[in-house]
């Protein structure tokens, strides 16, 4: 007996062709679901890397980067690489023993790059200027920018070099007077350190090391995006002023004091910058003092007097005398009002003092007035305020990282630098499967990029 093959053979096609497009459609469907988990993946893991954020530089600074050294030695951007990959295969893999074992997908890394990536310190410090201006936004309560203005204008002065000059002349055409005490208040004007008349002497503040952003050539990112850095240069100072310390008012986790005077002069070691801003600051006390004593009658009879007196007996000339005593007495009043500066007390920028703190009489002792507090009108800071305003900004930003370094290695990590902190990168992962299928996922992220 013989039976016909059709039904058998036609519906073996059917199963083949069925079998095949179920087939198809499954491997379709874990192709797109190993891209679904990858990019998911991706996302979590560039999430994760960022979340590795320098606390010690986000509470003390309002900054947000990755420290690449994480608290190693020396940082690198392979290392956030490295990191990210770690974060992608943790996620790949389930922390459940049963379900690993019934993986669909069986997804493995291939690859890990970060293409493009952005640093602290690039575009000249924009990327740290960017932030600071935010944070200063985000709190607030910004300083009158008048009361800014004023400072810098009334701190802009020449150093003192035209003073000390007429003040020479002053007494070269005095005559010889041996009891004049305008040159004895000259000598120590141009030969005895400046601190140690106004502080006792030169303070323990310490010294900027060697390896510091403004001292070597900086590593740059390659992430060539545009930031928006608005009004900059006053909101740049206020943060300055806000997050760095003065040798005043220190702040509790800075290694040296003197931070902003540091950041007006930058020299290596930080009593240096100390004598250099207290220098500026008698400079434009004593020109206010000396315009505010030719216009003081009391003040022209007590040195008409004197010089009278002086030039009794001698060969002087009783008008230079005169005038060498209003130099001499102009700067030992700047120089006492420096010191009640330094001691927390006040002086005011656009006037002068009036009664005298030394007594005209009193000149050859007028370091013995120095070291007390009082006063009335503006405060260290404010003076400050506009020497702070007159430096270039570039300085500043560059010194801004040197602190930066100082402290947060002081912290606990050591191989901090700003040109190894990562605040944004473009990361592309390659990925395989057991069974065949492969991706390539692109995502980015940064703290400051929209």
């Amino acid at each position: 007996m013989r039976y016909k093959g059709e039904i058998t053979v036609f519906l073996s096609l059917l199963f083949s062709i069925l079998s095949a497009l179920t087939i198809t459609v499954v491997e379709s469907a874990r192709a797109q679901a190993i891209r679904a988990q990858t990019e998911r993946v991706m996302q979590t893991s560039i999430h994760s890397s960022f979340g590795e954020y320098n606390q010690d530089l986000l509470s003390y600074y309002g900054i947000f980067a990755i420290d690449s050294s994480y608290r190693g030695s020396s940082g690198s951007v392979d290392h956030v690489r490295e990191h990210l990959a770690e974060y992608a295969h943790e996620n790949f893999r389930s922390s459940d023993p049963t379900k690993q074992k019934s993986d669909w997908n069986k997804i493995r890394v291939e690859k890990t790059e970060i293409r493009i990536y952005q640093l602290l310190s690039d575009r000249e410090g924009d990327v740290l200027t960017d932030q600071a201006v935010k944070y200063e936004l985000d709190k607030g309560a910004l300083p009158d920018r008048s009361q800014v203005l004023r400072a810098k204008s009334n701190m802009r002065t020449d150093g003192g070099s035209s003073f000390l000059g007429e003040f020479a002349q002053m007494l070269s055409r005095a005559g010889d007077v041996p009891d004049n005490p305008a040159g004895y208040v000259f000598e120590c004007a141009t030969g005895r350190d400046l601190l140690d008349m106004v502080l006792g002497g030169s303070p323990e503040t310490g010294t900027v090391p060697a390896d510091r952003a403004s001292a070597r050539s900086l590593d740059r990112g390659t992430y060539p995006g545009q930031l928006s850095v608005a009004d900059a240069d006053f909101l740049f100072d206020v943060y300055l002023q806000d997050v760095f310390g003065t040798y005043v008012e220190p702040k509790s986790h800075a290694v040296h004091a003197c931070e902003q005077e540091y950041l007006i002069s930058g020299k290596t070691k930080m009593a240096d910058s100390l004598r250099d801003c207290a220098q500026k600051i008698v400079a434009q006390r004593e020109g206010r003092n000396l315009n505010g004593f030719f216009g003081n009658g009391r003040v022209l009879q007590e040195t008409e007097e004197l010089a009278a007196e002086l030039c009794a007996e001698g060969d002087g000339d009783p008008y230079y005398v005169q005038m060498s005593l209003l130099y001499a007495w102009a700067y030992a009043e700047s120089v006492v009002e420096c010191s009640r500066l330094l001691h927390g007390g006040r002086a005011e920028m656009e006037g002068y003092s009036d009664p005298q703190t030394v007594p005209l009489r009193d000149l050859r002792d007028f370091v013995s007035y120095c070291g007390s507090c009082g006063g009335r009108g503006d405060a260290y800071a404010d003076y400050l305020t506009g020497l702070l305003a007159l430096t270039g900004r570039k300085q500043k930003v560059m010194r801004c990282m040197d602190l930066l370094e100082i402290n947060i290695r002081h912290a606990g990590h050591a191989g901090f630098r700003v040109d190894k902190s990562v605040t944004y990168f473009k990361a592309k992962m390659s990925v395989d499967s057991s069974y065949g299928h492969g991706c390539e996922v692109e995502r980015e992220y940064g703290y400051m990029i929209p």
